[in-house]
């Protein structure tokens, strides 16, 4: 599949930026974002998240991802307090798990048969498969939350996959969307070092002004913005490590803490690692 347009912004002014793992990836001269212009058949994207290892994380991973987790069910709570709650690509169920001590009806869509098994033990309801299989069969549900975190960047064709979700959600239902940030500080220092830029496994690379289009095209209001994100323990390590080398000695002691600090810092003006829209459908 060859993508002429922006997924985000749609528009065809475009240059080529990097070859990664042999994907062309071009930037929007509109909105700056950043896409695989040649993409893989869908069977070889959906099969990455099948393999057994793709969900293996630190643990100081999993509780980074579990601190994100209650940060943004807290967010959300302040608009729908009850109700049914879809995570898309839920992975173990961290964000089920949190809404439903809230006592949200919690449902998941996940790739990973091995992880289907994990939510559904906990009690959640979680269907084997990618978003268009269970839209196809389950297209007249309504969800008051529908979670999207880390995904969109996965997606070839994200202006439709937002419209499938928009039929899911309820009248005065909440989305809560977020993928890495394109357009932050960190992601314009590194350029072809960013980390998230990782072809075919991310075909997406977002800006805010990109996502901003894509979600407002696609039919959403935009009620509230942020962005988040910081290195864990292990990830200052692999940072300096990678970028700073000639500073690990004797200097680590110093580059560590401040490195964590600004990056953490970055949340403050918008610019972090990753962004998070919440949306409400127009």
């Amino acid at each position: 599949m060859s993508r002429i347009e922006c997924p985000a912004c749609f528009s065809v002014n475009k240059e080529h930026k990097y070859t990664i793992n042999g994907y062309k990836i071009n930037t929007c001269n509109n909105c700056l974002s950043l896409y695989v212009e040649n993409v893989p058949p869908q069977s070889e994207l959906l099969a990455q998240y099948k393999k057994n290892d793709y969900y293996t994380l630190s643990i100081d991973a999993e509780q980074r991802i579990n601190t994100e987790n209650a940060r943004r069910s807290g967010i959300l709570k302040e608009f729908v307090n009850a109700g049914k709650v879809l995570d898309i690509g839920c992975a173990k169920g961290s964000f089920l798990d949190v809404m439903k001590e809230y006592n949200f009806n919690t449902f998941g869509i996940e790739m990973s048969l091995q992880n289907v098994e994990i939510c559904n033990a906990k009690g959640h309801n979680v269907y084997l498969g990618d978003l268009n299989s269970y839209y196809n069969s389950n297209a007249k549900q309504q969800f008051d939350i529908i979670a999207c975190l880390d995904v969109i960047e996965h997606i070839p064709e994200p202006n439709e996959f937002l419209n499938k979700i928009k039929s899911l959600l309820s009248i005065n239902g909440m989305l809560v969307l977020s993928t890495p940030n394109f357009s932050g500080i960190v992601s314009r220092l590194l350029g072809k070092k960013d980390p998230f830029l990782i072809p075919p496994e991310h075909i997406n690379f977002l800006s805010k002004k990109g996502l901003t289009k894509l979600v407002t095209t696609s039919g959403f209001n935009i009620i509230q913005t942020k962005t988040f994100g910081y290195l864990t323990e292990d990830g200052l390590e692999r940072t300096v490590t990678k970028y700073l080398p000639h500073l690990l000695h004797p200097f680590s002691g110093m580059i560590k803490p401040l490195l964590d600090y600004s990056v953490r810092s970055l949340n403050f003006f918008k610019s972090g690692l990753e962004m998070e829209f919440y949306l409400r459908k127009i």
